[in-house]
């Protein structure tokens, strides 16, 4: 886990964990976990973030992303979780964890790792099987729509 002053930066790229209270999984409905996808969307749309994958499991999320522009971690999270449960249909665990990504063979490390949490939850046998993941996006698209490429 990093240290804390780091989710007060902007210009930083973090793999980034959020659970849901009392790990309820949520999010095998699918209306809860597009509401996520939609979250990181807006902000990748605004150009607040770079995302570089993501999944949404039962009960948890992970993402990797880069803040830019004036946003922070601790700023992204917090209106995600916001954006998300605005209906009061779930709550998120207090806190989140992050670490911080300092190279690209660290970045692909962890999107490797987190794209593979499907198959390890033995949800699905094949990761092209698994609807609420950028696998798809990042590794077989040659010009990918939900997430930015790494450079």
């Amino acid at each position: 886990m990093d240290k804390p002053e780091n989710r007060h930066q902007t210009d930083q790229t973090f793999f980034v964990t959020s659970v849901i209270e009392e790990r309820e999984p949520i999010f095998r409905n699918d209306e809860h976990a597009q509401r996520f996808i939609d979250a990181l969307q807006h902000f990748r749309k605004t150009e607040e973030i770079k995302l570089y994958g993501f999944v949404v499991m039962p009960d948890h999320v992970h993402f990797v992303c880069r803040v830019v522009n004036g946003m922070t971690i601790s700023s992204l999270v917090r209106r995600i979780k916001t954006f998300t449960s605005r209906d009061q249909l779930f709550h998120w665990q207090k806190g989140y964890w992050t670490v911080v990504i300092s190279r690209k063979e660290m970045l692909i490390e962890k999107l490797n790792y987190m794209h593979a949490n499907p198959i390890r939850a033995k949800l699905v046998e094949d990761l092209k099987d698994y609807k609420w993941s950028s696998w798809q996006e990042f590794y077989q698209k040659p010009e990918p729509e939900m997430v930015d490429r790494v450079t």
